[in-house]
């Protein structure tokens, strides 16, 4: 059910093609109850003799289908688990973003991969996070991903990020953009040093 209290429901429609040969297809079918009219689509349609299986159906907040299914076909055929989706990209307006850097503190003279952003979100999930957009500073994004809590980190060239500080404390900007293609950006603070020998 939707927020409007609308039925969405995903299924499996079989397709009779040669019951004396048992070919038959599965195909995958989104149908939605808009404006008390139900509304149908193929949303994956399967060959001769492959089969959808094992439906699973979520709506995102803004409404738009979420399906994930197995697709169970001849030896020769794609199997395994497939997604499918379609709408808009979902972004609530009164969205906001917090950010965490690690290390607190960043020797400048150190060695080291990587510097961690955790960016935590409001009234979004991670998800709706362009992974590729991010940068630190201006240093790009070299691995993104989702905490076991939800939390989006990311990892950014050490040494990259260490040029583009000043000894003492700085303010550091992570920009990146949502899905749907709008911008946020977060700050935090980090102390550099660059202790003698």
């Amino acid at each position: 059910m939707d927020s409007n209290r609308s039925p969405h429901v995903a299924y499996h429609d079989l397709t009779t093609i040669d019951p004396s040969r048992y070919l038959y297809d599965l195909d995958l079918i989104y149908a939605a109850r808009v404006n008390g009219t139900w509304t149908h689509e193929t949303a994956y349609g399967a060959g001769t003799i492959d089969q959808v299986q094992f439906v699973s159906l979520a709506l995102d907040r803004c409404g738009n289908p979420h399906i994930a299914f197995y697709l169970a076909g001849a030896p020769l055929d794609p199997q395994g688990v497939y997604y499918a989706t379609s709408g808009r990209p979902c972004v609530p307006s009164a969205t906001s973003v917090s950010l965490k850097v690690e290390p607190r503190t960043l020797n400048l003279k150190s060695r080291g991969n990587w510097v961690t952003a955790l960016l935590t979100t409001k009234n979004a999930s991670a998800t709706d996070v362009d992974l590729h957009s991010l940068t630190l500073n201006g240093v790009p994004v070299a691995w993104a991903g989702t905490g076991w809590n939800g939390t989006l980190v990311a990892k950014f060239d050490r040494a990259a990020f260490a040029a583009t500080l000043k000894v003492g404390t700085n303010v550091i900007t992570l920009a990146g953009r949502w899905r749907d293609g709008s911008a946020f950006a977060a700050t935090d603070v980090i102390l550099a040093i660059r202790p003698g020998k």
